[in-house]
């Protein structure tokens, strides 16, 4: 994964991804400078029609290996440029002890995957069949 550094092109697709997925008016941060996980906060269509599955399914969700994509990471407040492959190795990888909390999105926001510290992943976007 390699982390986006350009902080104009950072601020650019987490607008554009929390204008069409997040609740108006939901910071990075709440009032008491704590993180606000993003996928907890999604506008009311999106929150009432996501699938659950485990996160451990992830790699079988019917992405491309080399579909390219955006990954948020809530907790370090960090924006990746990726592929599907390279994110689900990410998340096999990653130590048993080790929280993640992440929205994954492509250049067209027509998907979402929030991943879950609960090892839940949201699915939102996706046919039933892939």
């Amino acid at each position: 994964m390699q982390k986006i550094t350009d902080r104009e092109l950072h601020t650019e697709v987490l607008k554009r991804f929390m204008d069409k997925y997040i609740k108006p008016g939901t910071g990075f941060r709440d009032e008491q400078g704590n993180r606000n996980l993003l996928g907890c906060n999604l506008k009311d269509p999106y929150n009432d029609t996501y699938v659950l599955i485990n996160t451990d399914d992830v790699p079988k969700i019917g992405l491309q290996k080399d579909q390219s994509m955006y990954v948020y990471l809530d907790r370090t407040e960090e924006l990746y440029i990726t592929t599907f492959i390279e994110f689900c190795q990410y998340l096999e990888n990653r130590e048993v002890w080790e929280d993640i909390d992440a929205e994954v999105f492509d250049e067209s926001l027509e998907w979402l995957l929030a991943v879950t510290h609960e090892d839940v992943s949201m699915l939102i976007g996706f046919d039933d069949d892939e």
